[in-house]
């Protein structure tokens, strides 16, 4: 990916739904920077660790996370989504009343909001990425999707830019039908899949494992993925496969071993390290987000995915990869590490 802005101050803001949106962001960064660009990052948590970890001269703004709560139910998931939609308003009101003053005071050029619907203002260029134009609704909300997708085109009118990040043809694309979907929208532009590792060297560093298993994700279902992997781990009494974890926790680095040393548990690592981490691995076992298929996709690997449960963009994603050949998939209540090794 290529941008067209140079010599511009620009803010860049993901939003705080797991780890992806920010990984993503890692590329249009780069890019950014290598075109002269001021940039500056809004984000807090998480999401702010990984960046500062990447870019660690950067200047970095406090902007409030959304603190959207997931139902450790995949059943109960989208009720619980649904009743959080004041507060999303209220963050979204929240958020636009703040960039306006943000733009006014630092003479901000561009924002590129990843996600974030309500970081719009007057007062510059505004860029909106997203790969869903086309909610995926579960069963007996199907009815909604209409509804929905409106909902999301009246959202996006007021960005100057939609970036998506996938191919503009549909036979091509990884996100499919999420982005592939008959939009009205006159703003929108494919920038190819967004990866940190889109760049990568074939001949970069390796470490070998059997399996790699990442684990990442909104919680509470990125811990309960995380107790259920390593539950079966201690069922099995005996094996020789080497099997790497890595739990998606942005923290300082620990290493855990089992009785038998042939598991090793890394809470975080970084971009550069995570690829040595995928290029060894024989198999890769992870949830089914988008940037993290994009990553695979770069660098020519498949996986078993793992969809986060009720996360119906996940579900889809997973049965895509299938369809296209890519990859393979499991529901998390099915998952049987056993069956891998």
């Amino acid at each position: 990916m290529k941008t067209e802005i140079n010599h511009k101050k620009i803010l860049v803001a993901p939003l705080d739904w797991g780890l992806g949106h920010a990984t993503r962001c890692i590329p249009v960064i780069q890019n950014l920077l290598e075109q002269n660009n001021e940039v500056l990052i809004a984000a807090d948590g998480a999401i702010e660790k990984l960046l500062k970890n990447e870019f660690p001269d950067l200047v970095f703004v406090k902007l409030f996370n959304y603190n959207i709560q997931y139902s450790s139910s995949g059943e109960w998931l989208w009720w619980k989504v649904l009743q959080q939609i004041p507060h999303l308003l209220k963050c979204f009101g929240k958020e636009n009343k703040w960039l306006n003053n943000f733009v006014e005071q630092e003479k901000i050029d561009v924002v590129i909001s990843d996600n974030r619907y309500g970081l719009f203002t007057k007062k510059c260029k505004n860029i909106f990425i997203t790969h869903q134009l086309q909610l995926q609704m579960p069963d007996g909300f199907k009815w909604a999707e209409s509804i929905t997708k409106n909902l999301i085109e009246k959202k996006i009118k007021n960005f100057d830019e939609c970036w998506i990040p996938d191919d503009e043809l549909e036979e091509k694309s990884l996100s499919g039908k999420l982005s592939h979907c008959d939009s009205k929208l006159q703003n929108i532009r494919f920038i190819e899949p967004l990866s940190r590792f889109e760049n990568f060297n074939p001949n970069n560093s390796k470490i070998e494992s059997d399996i790699l298993i990442l684990i990442s994700g909104p919680e509470p279902q990125r811990t309960l993925l995380e107790k259920k992997i390593f539950f079966q781990l201690k069922q099995l009494k005996e094996f020789k496969k080497k099997i790497i974890v890595i739990g998606g926790k942005v923290s300082n680095n620990a290493l855990l071993n089992n009785s038998s040393n042939s598991v090793q548990y890394f809470p975080y690592v970084s971009p550069a390290e995570i690829l040595s981490y995928l290029l060894g691995a024989k198999k890769i076992i992870c949830r089914s987000g988008y940037s993290t298929i994009m990553d695979l996709e770069a660098i020519g690997k498949s996986a078993i995915y793992i969809p986060t449960p009720g996360q119906t963009e996940q579900i889809y994603l997973a049965n895509r990869m299938k369809e296209l050949g890519k990859s393979d998939f499991v529901n998390q209540h099915d998952f049987q590490l056993q069956n891998y090794l």
